[in-house]
């Protein structure tokens, strides 16, 4: 997480030297609403090779939510997100029997993202997403209950690296609607002792010949609504000004 902040507040202090060194500076206040949805999975090396086990890389996630930030010259831009949203992944097992295993929770998403746009409308984003995790579910097809995954075996806070690109469908004189491509890739294992198998649920005890961490993976679409309410500049005098519109 500290390294993504670091790279963030370099951002900050280039984007304010660029400013300073302009005689004249033109950005953007802007707001929106966002939503996103794919796939979702736990990448594991163990469990990916594992002959008895299938993955549903298809397994759904979606976030929706708001953004705001600001945009520098219609090139670069800096904007927070914040996207509730659902993660899950669905396994299924060969043995002792045929049966399918659903693991899901809730999700709170904070995310910085860095953005770079050409004058095509065409864009390129990066940056840290901080997840919460909340109300972990466990379901099955088997007969019987078989959990062996709490709250207390997981991490319910980590981090991703988020990349996206897209374009902008409509661009008008105060908004934008934008669709888009995300893929995020979280560092973090959320397994969080170091030894339990993710697939590992009391009647499938798989035995692996080292432990691989479990990492959370999304790939989805993306659609957004934005609108500048004010824009911000230095003029030539070297007055400094925010208007918002009306």
């Amino acid at each position: 997480m500290k390294k993504y902040l670091i790279i963030i507040i370099l951002f900050l202090f280039t984007i304010n030297s660029y400013a300073q060194q302009r005689e004249s500076f033109i950005g953007w206040v802007t707001v929106g609403l966002k939503g996103a949805a794919g796939n979702s999975v736990f990448l594991n090396k163990n469990v990916m090779n594992d002959k008895q086990v299938t993955i549903n890389y298809l397994s759904p996630s979606y976030n929706y939510g708001i953004k705001a930030g600001l945009g520098f010259n219609d090139i670069l831009g800096i904007y927070y997100e914040f996207m509730p949203g659902y993660f899950s992944t669905e396994y299924g097992f060969m043995n002792p029997d045929k049966y399918n295993k659903t693991i899901n929770f809730k999700t709170s998403e904070h995310l910085v993202m860095i953005r770079v746009k050409s004058r095509s409308g065409a864009w390129f984003e990066i940056g840290p997403k901080f997840t919460n995790a909340k109300n972990l579910t466990i379901n099955n097809t088997a007969d019987g209950s078989y959990n062996d995954i709490n709250d207390n075996l997981i991490n319910l806070s980590y981090t991703s690296l988020s990349v996206g690109f897209g374009l902008s469908a409509y661009r008008g004189d105060k908004t934008t609607i934008t669709i888009g491509t995300r893929i995020a890739y979280s560092f973090t294992d959320f397994v969080n002792d170091n030894t339990h198998q993710i697939v590992s649920d009391g009647r499938y005890i798989p035995v692996y010949d080292s432990y691989e961490k479990s990492n959370p993976f999304t790939l989805q679409l993306t659609a957004e609504f934005t609108y500048d309410i004010a824009f911000f500049g230095k003029a030539s005098c070297g007055a400094k000004r925010i208007i918002f519109f009306k």
